[in-house]
């Protein structure tokens, strides 16, 4: 056999400089870019990090103090000033044990309550030459790393020139929408001026005495949106507005998500939870009580195409780990190993009888089982149980849902959240190739959407220096590099029911609806 390709790289080092480094890397099969296609259309302005809903209105006042108190319009500047009111609410975090504020953990090692006075650029960072081991080491702060981009495409704030990188928050007059105007003097409404004027004289001075947070820590408690208040108001606006503020198209996706998960809190007197939700949206198949419901439908989809990444992925994981189990490291034939794993799963389907003859793909057994019971039953250490499960789970997510996908593909053009990954794009492959044997379409099944698919998008985000290759595949021979991870993606579910919280319309427990919230719900248009 030719060179490896790791004895290539030792021949070729001098000359093409420092070999590969091997990385985890996320998503190995590049299914979940339709789940953040979901996302971006149901819960538009939201992330899985931006955890807390009054940073908006935080960083909306922030701009505005900067720009009318400070006005250097430097990004360097001001970043420097931004970085210290987030550590300073960092601080108060850590002085009143909130959780869920971003840089507590370096505020928790840092802050000490006999000290009367604490320098706020030890934490930002200011003096060293990186931001490594402060309260966050993106140099843009929380701001940068998790809000820019929502608050930006909700209209509450801009760039002041694009490209410069200095912000402003925005100041417009359009019905039906909330401008950073808006937020911010709302903010400043419920902080007070005396709290204002000194939490500016602090991040003028770099330093914080111990009365001064003990001053902020009602004003600028991040937990809970003082209720009822305008800012209140303006932030529940949001929630319920339109998905895309600044569009001439309007959709309401995100607020009839809020309508939904609260409706089931009611129902249940406990609020749901994310996966709950999901499953609920799946298993109904997009259909309410009153019939069927567009973002049901696409929540619907979402986990459809979650169940296609656990099934596919899954089986990349097994693959790897029987590739490594039955080779020491070593090469092997692609095509015989394949071959091998696909017997034996054929074997492991008939002794456990869901294989009925002749022993063909639409011939599997439809089981009894959940889908979600099935992807439990894909934890088996065994690699071949592993993939007769992901085989059994896909078997049955083309089954139960083939009448749909008709629909489903017309809303997903409709909304353009199509991806060539999608289940949508590969179940009708799948079915006109489910005649085939057993061991010739579970083959087919590893070769095309397990190896080559990890390879293409392994290739893709290759660049100079790194890799995320799981295997070196070379002249026909295969070998193992590492194993994976994997698992569902995190729903923003989770941040729609922290924000719902922090406004106060969700009990701290979420077992009920507050009051003030159940009077919100029933407002709610429909």
């Amino acid at each position: 056999m030719s060179l490896t390709t790791f004895e290539k790289e030792k021949v070729l080092a001098p000359f093409l400089g420092s070999p590969l480094n091997f990385v985890p890397g996320q998503d190995p099969l590049g299914l979940l870019n339709v789940g953040e296609l979901a996302f971006n259309k149901l819960l538009p302005g939201m992330t899985t990090v931006s955890e807390r809903i009054r940073y908006y209105s935080f960083y909306c006042w922030f701009f505005d103090l900067y720009a009318s108190q400070v006005g250097i319009a430097s990004s360097k500047e001001q970043f420097k000033y931004l970085r210290r009111a987030e550590y300073l609410i960092a601080l108060l975090a850590a002085k009143k044990h909130w959780q869920g504020v971003p840089g507590i953990n370096k505020a928790l090692g840092t802050y000490n309550i006999l000290v009367e006075q604490i320098d706020l650029t030890e934490g930002t960072g200011e003096r060293q030459a990186t931001f490594d081991n402060t309260y966050w080491k993106n140099s843009k702060g929380v701001f940068g790393q998790n809000y820019v981009s929502s608050m930006t495409q909700m209209g509450f704030v801009k760039e002041r020139v694009e490209g410069e990188g200095v912000f402003i928050r925005t100041d417009f007059n359009i019905e039906g929408r909330i401008s950073g105007a808006q937020l911010a003097q709302a903010f400043q409404d419920n902080i007070g001026i005396n709290a204002s004027d000194t939490f500016l004289q602090v991040l003028i001075r770099g330093n914080v005495t111990q009365a001064e947070l003990e001053l902020f820590a009602d004003p600028f408690n991040m937990l809970q949106v003082p209720s009822p208040s305008t800012e209140n108001q303006f932030l529940w606006q949001f929630l319920i507005g339109p998905d895309f503020p600044k569009n001439h198209k309007e959709s309401f996706f995100r607020r009839r998500t809020i309508q939904l998960l609260l409706q089931k809190t009611i129902e249940k007197d406990k609020a749901t939870s994310a996966l709950e939700f999901v499953l609920t949206a799946y298993h109904q198949q997009g259909r309410s009580d009153i019939g069927s419901d567009e973002t049901l439908k696409l929540w619907y989809n979402f986990q459809l195409e979650q169940f296609w990444h656990m099934a596919a992925t899954g089986s990349l994981q097994a693959f790897l780990d029987y590739l490594n189990n039955n080779t020491g490291g070593v090469w092997i034939e692609e095509d015989v190993l394949i071959t091998e794993i696909a017997i034996k799963i054929e074997g492991f389907l008939k002794e456990s009888g869901f294989s009925n003859e002749p022993a063909t793909f639409e011939n599997l057994k439809v089981v009894s089982d959940s889908e979600e019971k099935l992807v439990e039953n894909m934890k088996d250490k065994d690699p071949i149980k592993k993939m007769g499960y992901a085989c059994l789970l896909l078997r049955k997510l083309i089954e139960i849902n083939i009448s749909e996908v008709e629909d489903l593909e017309k809303m997903i053009t409709k909304y353009q959240m199509q991806s060539p990954s999608s289940f949508l794009q590969s179940i009708k492959d799948l079915i006109f190739l489910s005649d085939m044997r057993m061991e010739s379409f579970i083959s087919l099944f590893i070769k095309k959407y397990v190896v080559l698919r990890h390879q293409w998008v392994a290739l893709r985000k290759m660049n100079d220096t790194q890799t995320t290759e799981k295997f070196i595949r070379e002249d026909g021979f295969i070998r193992y590099l590492s194993s994976i991870d994997y698992g569902y993606s995190a729903p923003r579910i989770d941040t729609v029911l922290g924000f719902i919280e922090d406004l106060q319309i969700l009990e701290r427990k979420r077992e009920t609806l507050t009051k003030f919230g159940s009077q919100l719900y029933n407002e709610i248009p429909l």
